[in-house]
C-alpha cells in the first residue's frame, strides 16, 4: 500500500480504522460527520505526500495523527454544525469502542484529550 509497510501509520492505523469505520458506518447517527473526515483525513494525507519531495515514515505518522484534531472538528469545511462536538455520546462510544486497540497509543489519547477540552470550551 505505501511506503513504511505494515507498521506503518497508513497501513497499521489509517487503513484499517477506515476500513472498520466504514463497516460500522450504517450503525452512526451523524454519518455526515464521519464521511466528512474520512475524506478530509485522506485528502490531508495527499496533500502532504504531494507537497513534499522526501518523507520518512515518522513524518507520514506526524502527519496523519496531527490531522486528526482539525478533521473531527471541521471535517465539512463550510458547516459548523458537522463537528465531534456535536456527535451524540452514542457516537463517541462507537469511535471510542472501534479504535480500543489505539485508544491508549500516546497519540491518539492526546488527540482524543484535545478534542474534549475543545468541546468543554463551548
Amino acid at each position: 500500500m505505501m511506503p513504511c509497510g505494515e507498521k506503518g501509520y497508513v497501513d497499521d492505523f489509517a487503513y484499517k480504522y477506515c476500513e472498520a469505520y466504514l463497516t460500522a458506518q450504517d450503525q452512526f447517527k451523524d454519518i455526515k460527520w464521519q464521511k466528512g473526515v474520512r475524506v478530509c483525513l485522506q485528502r490531508t494525507m495527499l496533500s502532504n505526500l504531494q507537497t513534499s519531495s522526501q518523507f520518512s515514515c515518522s513524518q507520514i505518522s506526524n502527519w496523519g495523527f496531527n490531522s486528526h484534531f482539525d478533521c473531527y472538528m471541521h471535517p465539512v469545511s463550510n458547516s459548523t454544525e458537522i463537528n465531534f462536538c456535536h456527535l451524540t455520546a452514542k457516537d463517541i462510544i462507537k469511535i471510542g469502542w472501534i479504535a480500543k486497540n489505539k485508544v491508549f497509543k500516546q497519540e491518539v489519547m492526546d488527540q482524543f484529550l484535545k478534542l474534549i477540552k475543545e468541546c468543554t470550551k463551548h
